[in-house]
C-alpha cells in the first residue's frame, strides 16, 4: 500500500516540483490533497519512486495474478481550449505514467485536461481504476524500482486549468478471491 497517498501527513516519500503543493481547499479523503495549480506555462511533476519487491514475489507466486491501481483525481478549469493534435487532445493536460528511474515510459495510465471538464468551478471527483494483469505487472517486475508519474501542463492563455490528486492506492489480488488487499509497494529507499 502506498501509505502516503492520502498526503495527510504533506508529500511523506512523494517529489514534487514548485508547481505541485500540498492544498487544504479540495480533498477526497481527509482534509489534504496534491494539487498542480495552474497559470501560463506552468508546468509540474509529482512522483512516488516505489520498489516492487513484493511483486517479485507475485511473479513467484500463480495465487497472485493481478493487482489494482486506484487514485481520486479532480479538475477545475477556466479554459475549455482543445488541443490541437489527436494524440493530446487538450490545451491543459493531466498524464498518469508508470516510468523508469531514468524517465523512460513503461505504461501509460491517463490522459486527461481541460477539454475533459467543461464546468469553470469544477466538477465532483473522478475515481481511477486500472487492473493490471501478469502482462501488465511483467514490465515493472523486470524494472524493480519504478516511478508512478503525474505531470501536468498548462499552455500559454491566462485561463488555468487546475488538478488534485488523492487516494493514491496499489493493491494485489489472488484467483478465487473477490477481495483486493494493499500488499505490494513500499517508499524506495531516498537516494
Amino acid at each position: 500500500m502506498i501509505t502516503d497517498g492520502d498526503f495527510e501527513v504533506g508529500l511523506g516519500n512523494w517529489q514534487a516540483d514548485a508547481a505541485w503543493t500540498i492544498d487544504t481547499t479540495r480533498a477526497y479523503s481527509g482534509s489534504y490533497a496534491a494539487h498542480f495549480a495552474g497559470g501560463p506555462n506552468a508546468a509540474g511533476m509529482l512522483t512516488r519512486t516505489l520498489a516492487l519487491t513484493q511483486v517479485t514475489q507475485l511473479a513467484a507466486n500463480p495465487a497472485l495474478l493481478d493487482a489494482t491501481l486506484w487514485f481520486a483525481y479532480r479538475i477545475e478549469n477556466a479554459d475549455g481550449g482543445l488541443g490541437s493534435t489527436p494524440q493530446m487532445p487538450f490545451d491543459d493536460w493531466l498524464l498518469a505514467e508508470f516510468r523508469t528511474a531514468d524517465g523512460k515510459l513503461i505504461s501509460s495510465l491517463l490522459r486527461t485536461g481541460n477539454s475533459a471538464d467543461t464546468a469553470s468551478d469544477g466538477l465532483p471527483w473522478d475515481r481511477y481504476l486500472y487492473r493490471l494483469l501478469p502482462a501488465d505487472l511483467a514490465p515493472l517486475n523486470a524494472f524493480g524500482t519504478v516511478n508512478l508519474v503525474f505531470t501536468a501542463f498548462n499552455d500559454a492563455d491566462t485561463l488555468p486549468t487546475s488538478f488534485w490528486i488523492d487516494a493514491v492506492r496499489f493493491c494485489a489480488s489472488g484467483p478465487r478471491q473477490r477481495y483486493y488487499y494493499p500488499l505490494v509497494l513500499h517508499a524506495a529507499p531516498a537516494q
